[in-house]
């Protein structure tokens, strides 16, 4: 990787010496005299070319401060938050830290053999999967109602869908599949996705600071 990475910054100058670096940069398993005579000469050939400094070195930067401002959510982003706390209630009392930690990792995992059969494990880990989508929720109803679906109904989605079929971008594409794709988005993305489009534009929001 390094002698890649100098021979494209520098092309002009380790061309003709790729296979020396290739040489010098090859990793051994073994430590030994000699591998520490490649590090050593690795070094002294990259140091005019690696810059790494430290900002206290180079900077004269005053003591960081942190401070901390409480606002209110809006009516709209109290309901939304009520909302999910209480269809959450249940199940953030049943599971702690390390659940929703653990369910945060499961999620990243994708099997290649469908979904298995749900046992008690495999339910417990459908429960903590919910709990970190609760709390992203919870996170987006304190930052701004249009993370979520809300305005963008199924029969507009439905509307929306049937209209990108007329653009040059979709319409070769399944209509089942544009409203799966649409289902996902929220009130913000669907927004800026009408705009993209002379057919869709008249379902763009009206205002969004009310919203």
């Amino acid at each position: 990787m390094c002698q890649s990475l100098l021979v494209f910054i520098h092309k002009d100058v380790f061309a003709d010496a790729e296979s020396y670096l290739r040489a010098m940069f090859k990793s051994s398993n073994q430590v030994n005299l000699l591998a520490q005579q490649r590090v050593s000469r690795a070094r002294v050939l990259l140091t005019p070319f690696v810059l790494r400094r430290r900002k206290a070195a180079v900077l004269s930067l005053p003591p960081k401060i942190e401070t901390s401002e409480h606002c209110d959510m809006t009516p709209i982003q109290a309901k939304l938050y009520r909302e999910t706390m209480s269809r959450s209630k249940k199940v953030l009392e049943e599971l702690n830290d390390d659940a929703l930690e653990a369910a945060a990792a499961d999620d990243e995992a994708v099997t290649a053999k469908g979904k298995p059969k749900k046992g008690k494990k495999e339910e417990k880990k459908s429960q903590a999967g919910n709990s970190t989508h609760i709390i992203m929720d919870l996170r987006k109803a304190a930052s701004h109602p249009l993370l979520f679906r809300r305005l963008y109904d199924d029969k507009k989605i439905r509307q929306i869908a049937k209209e990108c079929l007329n653009t040059p971008t979709w319409c070769d594409s399944n209509f089942d599949f544009v409203v799966e794709d649409l289902e996902v988005m929220s009130d913000a993305e669907l927004h800026h996705f009408c705009v993209e489009s002379d057919y869709t534009v008249r379902h763009l929001l009206s205002c969004l600071a009310t919203c």
